[in-house]
């Protein structure tokens, strides 16, 4: 009869702690609007912003120098290209500059004089070119039309010249190359960028969420002992069931966020749902705990904003996404694994973008099952302590 009522106690703390976090979700505004703005709204105004994934007929600005019919093949090569639209009303540089300042192009090529004279007389002509490397996009599309087209050029040059002296042309190129774009064929940005992003707002949102909350009792606490400690009787089942109202919502969320989103902005998914909801389980699970843990040393729900804000630039480079995590400090490396999105974004970006199966994904799910148990003690014992505190603290008074 004890075992049983054990039983029952076990499954109301469990169905409390469930209800308890859903009511306090759904009557906090901050916390519905961190659900809906970020996982939601972030990740479509991230894919809106990079759905066009490569730029075209970027303005740039073709300085002419040399006045000669090679400068303007040479334009007209950089023209052909797809990605940039060239303007020559510019007469000088002075002028170029102002316009780049301006906004009106975005780079600025300088055919230099006796450009033409310089490639008959087998001398080497220098093109000058300026473009604003603080959009890589733009960037990308100046400086790789102009590489482009000095390829073109400097072949067509070559070809003549073997032509002129019956040299065969395998003599002046013995090797070609044939390259081909795996998993990114337009080379785009979003498709690189959205997948890792979506997996930092699911880390972010559930942080968020759960130290805005854990903040929020925080403050209620301090003024009232007994709650304090009444909530914090029956560790296990309480903590399993604030996470598994989380895997609940997140069983909507997943879908809309790899399924709607990706489908609609036509990201490529290269995997099933089943797998991504089968790799996610541990990661909810480690945002979680990890979640429960680090709102113990929240005393103010700003408190979670102030430190979700320091970690979310650790985050990002943890992931990969901003810089290689191989080219990082080793002890950053070591670090950088006890946040559930290191493991969490190496491991989606396999499954999603890489194809791959799920054993090829083993490891970052067992990490992720680690970091998850790893959080769930600390969170068990601190909670645990802090019920044991409160409740000598009380006997003392």
């Amino acid at each position: 009869m004890k075992q049983d009522n054990d039983n029952i106690s076990w499954s109301k703390s469990f169905k409390k702690a469930y209800r308890d976090e859903w009511l306090s979700i759904t009557t906090d505004k901050a916390v519905v609007s961190t659900f809906i703005s970020m996982s939601l709204l972030i990740l479509v105004i991230y894919s809106m912003i990079y759905n066009k994934e490569v730029v075209y007929e970027v303005p740039v600005a073709a300085i002419d120098q040399d006045f000669s019919k090679s400068s303007r093949d040479f334009i007209n090569m950089v023209d052909a290209s797809p990605q940039v639209k060239t303007i020559t009303k510019y007469a000088d540089l002075a002028s170029a500059k102002k316009a780049l300042y301006a906004g009106d192009i975005e780079g600025i090529f300088i055919v230099p004089s006796r450009f033409g004279k310089d490639i008959r007389t087998n001398r080497q002509p220098t093109v000058s070119i300026y473009a604003d490397a603080a959009n890589m996009l733009l960037y990308r599309a100046v400086y790789g039309s102009a590489i482009t087209a000095q390829a073109y050029y400097n072949g067509g040059i070559k070809v003549k010249k073997a032509i002129a002296s019956g040299t065969g042309l395998t003599a002046i190129s013995p090797l070609n190359i044939n390259t081909t774009n795996l998993f990114n064929p337009s080379g785009g940005y979003g498709t690189y960028l959205i997948p890792t992003v979506a997996v930092l707002i699911l880390q972010l949102v559930i942080l968020l969420s759960i130290g805005i909350l854990g903040g929020t009792g925080n403050e209620l606490r301090a003024h009232d002992e007994k709650e304090a400690i009444v909530g914090a009787r029956k560790l296990m089942p309480r903590l399993l069931g604030r996470a598994s109202l989380y895997l609940s919502i997140f069983i909507v969320v997943i879908p809309i966020q790899f399924g709607l989103v990706f489908y609609f902005f036509s990201f490529p998914l290269r995997t099933t749902l089943a797998a991504i909801y089968l790799f996610s389980l541990p990661y909810i699970l480690a945002l979680v705990f990890m979640g429960i843990f680090i709102s113990y040393f929240f005393q103010k729900r700003e408190d979670a904003i102030l430190f979700l804000s320091i970690l979310v630039l650790p985050a990002l480079m943890m992931s990969g996404l901003s810089y290689p995590t191989e080219g990082l400090n080793p002890l950053a490396q070591y670090a950088g694994e006890l946040i559930p999105s290191t493991a969490g974004a190496r491991g989606m970006i396999k499954l999603t973008q890489l194809g791959a199966n799920f054993n090829e994904v083993y490891q970052e799910w067992a990490k992720l099952w680690g970091l998850a148990l790893f959080y769930f003690l600390l969170a068990a014992i601190f909670q645990k302590f802090r019920k044991s505190s409160r409740s000598t603290k009380r006997q003392v008074q």
